[in-house]
């Protein structure tokens, strides 16, 4: 949308091939440069809600991941010993309005993001309209890796409302 006078409008779409960004990237990138220059203004909402999408504004297929990991296991970890449901609603269980609903977490974020989240909640940044410092900065380290690959499993499942684990 804005070039510089004198350069050509080479810079491929960040949300097709070969970049192919997901919405939630996009949106990241777009809250960091503007972090360069002052305050982020940038919302989630902000980004249309096909970038992403192939043309049409069709939603891409999601590719199959096959973690090692027990979903159902996960959710039966996330409701109890992660405790994830006391500040997380995901589909139909829990409903706490501390923490960001991960009710469609698995459609609109990475693999590595949710990883991420879990062994180190401050290294992705803190999610919007949420306060710094909510999730347990020692959560990763509470799970054994079966149990954080059960969680995960599970939360890549978490794709829309009523979301539930499949085994």
């Amino acid at each position: 949308a804005y070039l510089v006078t004198g350069y050509p409008p080479i810079m491929p779409k960040a949300d097709k091939p070969p970049i192919a960004l997901n919405r939630s990237e996009v949106w990241a990138i777009t809250a960091f440069l503007e972090s360069l220059g002052g305050t982020v203004t940038v919302k989630l909402d902000d980004i249309p809600k096909t970038a992403g999408a192939p043309a049409g504004g069709a939603a891409a297929p999601a590719a199959e991941l096959k973690l090692p990991g027990d979903p159902k296991a996960g959710q039966a970890i996330f409701m109890g010993k992660a405790a994830c449901i006391a500040c997380h609603k995901a589909g139909s269980i829990g409903a706490s309005p501390l923490g960001p609903d991960l009710s469609q977490i698995g459609k609109i974020q990475t693999r590595q993001y949710i990883m991420s989240k879990i062994i180190d909640p401050a290294s992705m940044g803190t999610v919007a309209g949420f306060p710094p410092g909510l999730m347990p900065k020692d959560l990763g380290q509470r799970l054994t890796a079966k149990e954080y690959l059960d969680v995960v499993s599970f939360v890549l499942t978490l794709k829309g409302e009523g979301a539930t684990a499949k085994k």
